[in-house]
Formats: C-alpha cells, sequence, structure tokens
C-alpha cells in the first residue's frame, strides 16, 4: 500500500512537472475556486467591514456616486461635508465595481457580487503566487506550496469569503512579487501602488522591498523605481481623498486613533499586540496556520540560499507587520483566525519555500511534522470557513458561533 501510494504521488509530481507555468497555475486556481465558491459567503448578512466596501461599489455602478446615507447604517460610514460616505479606501471599492456593472441591480443592494469580486482575487492572487514560486522551484513543489498557502492560511476561510482589502491585496503583492523576481522593479512599485488603494499601510511595504533591494544590489535605481511605481498609487489615493474629504490625507475618512498609536502605544502594548499576532489562542496566525511552525526552523538555510528579490520581499514584509501591529489591533476583530497577516505571508511565500526545500525536504521526520501540520491548518481554515456563522451586533462588532 506505502509503495502504490508514492508511485501515484511521483506520477502526478512527474505529470505536473511537464506542464507549462501557466498551465499549472491555471490548475491550482480552478481547484482552489472549487473550494472557494461553496464556502463563501454569497447571501445574507456580511461583515461591516465587508458591506462598507461593497455597498458603494454598488452605488457608484448603479447610480454613478459612492454616497450612502440613503443605504442601511454602517459603523464605517462618516460624514464627508455634503454627503455620508464610506471610510473604505478607493481601491477595494473599485474591485467590486465591474461585478457590480455587469450583474446591474440598480433596484436593490445584494452581497453576491461583491463575493465573486472576492473569490476572484483571492484565486488570482494564488495563480500569481504559484508563478511566483516556480521560479525557485519545480512546478509540482511550487503547485503544493500554493495550495498550502491557499488552504492552509486565512486566504481560504477570510480572503475568499466575503469582501475584505485581503484577497485584493493579496493579489497585488503576489504581483509585486512577480515582477521583482522578474527584475522589474518599477512594476513591483506600480503593483504595491495597487495595494496602497486597497490598504494605505502597504506603503511600509513598498518602502521595505525597495530599500532593501538597492542594499543587496549596491545600487539606488531599484529603490527609485518601486518608489516611482508605488507612489502612482499613492497619489490616486491623495487625490481620492481630497475629492472626497476636501483635504490631502492618505488615512482619508478612518479615526486619526491609528495614526496616533504611531508614536502614543506603549512598549508593552506593542509588545503584546506583536504576541497575540503570533501565538494568540483566538487569532494567532501561529496556531491558525501551524505548518508555519514547522518550517520556521529552516528560515536561516533559506535566507543562505535565498536571492536578493527574496530576501527583498521577506524584509518588506516584516516591516508592513510590525508597523501594521502598532496601529491596528492583532485581532482584526474578529473572533477567531487571522487577516492583517495574509499580504505579508504572501510576500513572505518564496522564502517559506526554500525553507522547506533546503531544510525540512532532507530530514523525513520534519516532512512527515510538516504534512501533519498542513492538515491541521487545513482543518482550521475549513472549520472557519465552512462552520463558524457571525451576525453583526448592536455596536457593530461581530457575534459569531461555530455550527
Amino acid at each position: 500500500m506505502g509503495n502504490n501510494h508514492w508511485m501515484r504521488l511521483t506520477t502526478l509530481t512527474g505529470w505536473l512537472d511537464r506542464l507549462s507555468p501557466v498551465r499549472s497555475a491555471l490548475l491550482v486556481m480552478g481547484l482552489l475556486a472549487v473550494v472557494y465558491v461553496p464556502t463563501a459567503t454569497w447571501h445574507g448578512e456580511i461583515n461591516v467591514d465587508a458591506s462598507a466596501a461593497a455597498a458603494p461599489a454598488w452605488q457608484l455602478a448603479a447610480h454613478g456616486n459612492v454616497y450612502v446615507e440613503d443605504l442601511p447604517s454602517n459603523p464605517w460610514y462618516v460624514d464627508a461635508g455634503a454627503h455620508f460616505v464610506s471610510n473604505r479606501p478607493p481601491g477595494i471599492i473599485l474591485w467590486a465595481v465591474p461585478w457590480y456593472a455587469l450583474f446591474r441591480n440598480p433596484g436593490t443592494f445584494t452581497v453576491w457580487q461583491s463575493t465573486l469580486a472576492a473569490v476572484l482575487a483571492s484565486v488570482l492572487a494564488m495563480g500569481v503566487l504559484h508563478l511566483v514560486l516556480s521560479r525557485l522551484t519545480t512546478l509540482s513543489r511550487a503547485f503544493f506550496g500554493t495550495l498550502v498557502v491557499g488552504l492552509g492560511t486565512a486566504t481560504w476561510a477570510v480572503s475568499a469569503d466575503q469582501l475584505w482589502a485581503h484577497g485584493p491585496n493579496e493579489m497585488f503583492v503576489a504581483l509585486a512579487a512577480l515582477a521583482l523576481a522578474s527584475d522589474r522593479a518599477f512594476w513591483s512599485g506600480v503593483a504595491l501602488g495597487g495595494g496602497i488603494l486597497v490598504r494605505p499601510p502597504v506603503a511600509f511595504l513598498a518602502a521595505g522591498v525597495g530599500t532593501v533591494k538597492s542594499w543587496f544590489d549596491r545600487s539606488l535605481k531599484p529603490m527609485l523605481l518601486v518608489g516611482a511605481g508605488s507612489s502612482i498609487g499613492l497619489a490616486a489615493l491623495l487625490l481620492y481623498n481630497r475629492v472626497l474629504y476636501s483635504r490631502w490625507t492618505v488615512i482619508g475618512g478612518y479615526p486619526s486613533t491609528f495614526a496616533d498609536r504611531l508614536t502614543d502605544l506603549s512598549l508593552g502594548s506593542y509588545l503584546q499586540n506583536i504576541l497575540t499576532a503570533l501565538v494568540d489562542p483566538n487569532n494567532g496566525f501561529l496556531i491558525w496556520s501551524p505548518f508555519l511552525l514547522v518550517l520556521v526552523p529552516g528560515l536561516v538555510s533559506g535566507w543562505k540560499a535565498a536571492p536578493a528579490w527574496v530576501k527583498s520581499l521577506a524584509i518588506g514584509a516584516v516591516v508592513y507587520l510590525l508597523i501594521h501591529l502598532r496601529l491596528n489591533r492583532a485581532s482584526g476583530g474578529m473572533p477567531f483566525d487571522y487577516r492583517y497577516p495574509l499580504a505579508p505571508l504572501v510576500a513572505l511565500a518564496p522564502l517559506l519555500l526554500l525553507a522547506y526545500t533546503t531544510w525540512v525536504e532532507p530530514r523525513p521526520f520534519m516532512k512527515r511534522l510538516l504534512i501533519v501540520a498542513i492538515l491541521v491548518s487545513f482543518l482550521a481554515q475549513g472549520l472557519v470557513a465552512t462552520a463558524l456563522h457571525c451576525v453583526p451586533g448592536a455596536a457593530g462588532e461581530a457575534i459569531c458561533s461555530f455550527f
């Protein structure tokens, strides 16, 4: 039985390695779509964050504006003077507009078009990530590595469930990684500029990637090119906020408390927030994606084998996450699972793959341990994706229960 299993696996990996990278990416995208589509939230109540992005997208497609005063109330709707608007960044709103325009329902706001946008963004993010990973290893390893990210992280339970910002953000980060791996620093910056329009803190990821790549290349060119490309998205964000809020601002309609935390948050509270993000039973990403724990010891050997673009993405990801954890609480308002580390995990995925190939793969016990951890990660994310049901509470917080 064991030999038959090994022969079938060998046959499968050999078949995958004979595919073209694009066909392999399409295959992994199709498999993930088969999982994502039936577990996504297509109807009924959705999280207030997702609704705050979906409603103005519907309004823009149906009525040509982003004013939300005539829509059901939402804690993220703010007074912009003449009208109430959603404080969500423009990138996440615009990502859903084509689907609301294509499947128009001018009389009634529905959520399924925004869920379609979320699923597509998540599937595309994983397809691009597969192309990135295939730059470092065989197509079969890249294929299975992408499945691990797609099903073993909150990409499944969060990004592909509703119109959170994280699916489009992962997509833009993956595109930036692919451009950087192809030595196209400017286009990497343009992709990160798209991420800034979805989640403005991606600017810190762009700054980290450009600076570190210049350090390794001993040239200012990568930093200048990434900066120039990402500044397009930053400029578009500033212009959008100027038109909507009548002031030049990055935070838009968000309260200033987020920015104030950069300087006001105590060291103890900051360290506690980092600890929560790592190992809190409810929201720690090492708890809800335990396969990462098995890969951590291999980061040293993976780093030694990594090209400069992989190292640049990894350091940029850490910079982004550390600064984000000063800006906002690690839980992200979620009772279980995590969401803020998703974009950093996409940027870290190439280094994590090298941690596997250089340290885990040569050690049979660690390979078996990793397989168990991956299965546990699949189970954890699947549980949240299929059995956790949440409804908005009176104060906007989610009230959730399993089954």
